[in-house]
């Protein structure tokens, strides 16, 4: 055999070995689009920001398309939802009377159970209240059609600025936002945005982005999230008057207890030591023991093997340990950005967007993908793979976890997730993580208190 011929043998025997592995690490499950009209047809504009429910079979997006529910003539974004049982598609960025929205509506989450759709919009014709162009939060009744304004102070006034990104609790009762309003709340002089949550029962609306005592934050509050019981809330803040002794001048990530108003830091590492770079965008399990975040810091795991590259963190409430999640299966950080992090309910399960070409030996997407640690069976997974475990042939972003983390979505604007793909459009997609059969689904911690 000639050299060169048995240069070429080896190569292709390299590239097999690569893929070979490459795929072995490709989570195994289906993956579907959501992003579809009832009758399966793509959209024919970009979908994206999406939420899924407890039980993973409704999924809501925002969507610029036009064509995934008939009468879609107001040339705006609206927020859909998808309920993966029927294949039916329906817009819930709506009126109570069912009026279409005059202006853009985006950024949903969802109840457990999907009855119940928070989302923010610039509309005006959703609240005889709204008369302004500020971006205001909604609550959608899916059950019974009604629309409700919640970004209200508790006697009923209209935030005078923006409201964004909602949250709402499992049973749609407790919704948290964060707003530029200071008529929501009595006292509002601090001039930066802050977390409010409002109480659909009672009509009751409070500020959570207070010190412990019920001090306002000397700075900005951004990007909450509550836990599914609606007891926690947790969100990044600039402030360094919410808890005693912050002097890293950085956001750090903090949690709220709505029960006995108690405010901690969160992104520290497990001796305490406060983070030395910005953490941002936590994701909080159902009880509120376990909070992921993504983090600049270098500090709160050592060693930290990437510098200053942004990684994924989930710190354990109740036993003050910080562990570092975005690692490949054998230990080994990335080379570059882990960011956006989402939890199952019971935390063990952290799915997040990455472009780091390490976690997966020969991996040649460089691109952001979609991955998932289990942090009970140590493993890492890629999520984000086209049809029979190849390669991505674009980027995928923004994951999101149902209860049991039995489904992910994320989004996508590769065209090989799935078959017939051919809008060339940013999609939403829901993997079926079929990991789960093989591990039992309760948490057993692996880590103790030091």
């Amino acid at each position: 055999m000639g050299l060169r011929r048995l240069f070429f043998v080896l190569l292709c025997l390299v590239w097999v070995l690569l893929n070979s592995s490459q795929q072995s690490l490709a989570a195994p499950g289906d993956i579907v689009r959501a992003s579809l009209t009832d009758a399966e047809g793509e959209a024919n504009d970009e979908s994206y920001d999406i939420a899924i429910n407890g039980t993973g079979q409704t999924i809501a997006f925002t969507s610029d398309a036009n064509n995934l529910v008939s009468g879609d003539t107001n040339g705006f974004a609206d927020v859909f939802v998808r309920l993966q049982d029927s294949g039916a598609t329906l817009r819930v960025s709506v009126a109570t009377g069912g009026a279409q929205a005059n202006s853009s509506s985006q950024t949903p989450d969802l109840s457990a159970d999907g009855r119940f759709v928070v989302f923010e919009s610039g509309a005006t014709n959703f609240s005889a209240s709204d008369n302004d162009a500020f971006w205001d939060i909604y609550w959608h009744d899916r059950q019974t059609g009604a629309t409700e304004l919640i970004s209200v102070s508790t006697a009923g006034v209209k935030g005078n600025a923006d409201s964004r990104r909602a949250s709402v609790s499992d049973d749609g009762e407790v919704v948290v936002f964060w707003s530029n309003a200071n008529n929501l709340v009595a006292n509002d002089t601090n001039n930066a945005p802050d977390i409010f949550v409002h109480f659909l029962s009672s009509g009751e609306t409070r500020r959570v982005s207070v010190a412990t005592g019920g001090a306002q934050a000397n700075a900005f509050s951004q990007n909450p999230e509550v836990s599914a019981n609606g007891s926690f809330v947790v969100f990044e803040s600039d402030a360094s008057n919410l808890v005693a002794a912050d002097d890293n001048l950085r956001k750090d990530v903090f949690r709220h207890n709505l029960l006995t108003g108690e405010t901690v830091l969160v992104s520290r590492a497990s001796d305490g030591t406060i983070g030395n770079g910005n953490s941002a965008l936590p994701a909080v399990s159902a009880e509120g023991r376990y909070i992921a975040f993504e983090s600049l810091a270098t500090n709160l795991v050592a060693p930290d093997q990437n510098g200053t590259t942004r990684d994924i963190f989930r710190r354990d409430m109740l036993l003050d340990v910080t562990i570092l999640v975005s690692i490949a299966s054998d230990g080994s950080a990335g080379n570059e950005n882990s960011e956006y992090a989402a939890i199952s309910a019971d935390g063990r399960l952290v799915a997040f967007h990455s472009d780091s070409t390490t976690f997966i030996v020969g991996h040649t997407n460089l691109c952001e993908e979609i991955y998932l640690r289990d942090l009970q069976a140590n493993t890492l997974s890629l999520i984000s793979h086209g049809t029979g475990g190849t390669v991505a042939n674009g980027c995928s972003y923004l994951p999101e976890i149902s209860d049991d983390g039995h489904f992910l979505t994320f989004e996508s604007d590769a065209s090989n997730l799935v078959a017939n793909d051919n809008n060339g459009l940013n999609d939403v997609f829901r993997h079926e993580n079929a990991l789960l059969e093989l591990v039992p689904a309760v948490y057993l911690p692996l880590i103790t208190k030091p």
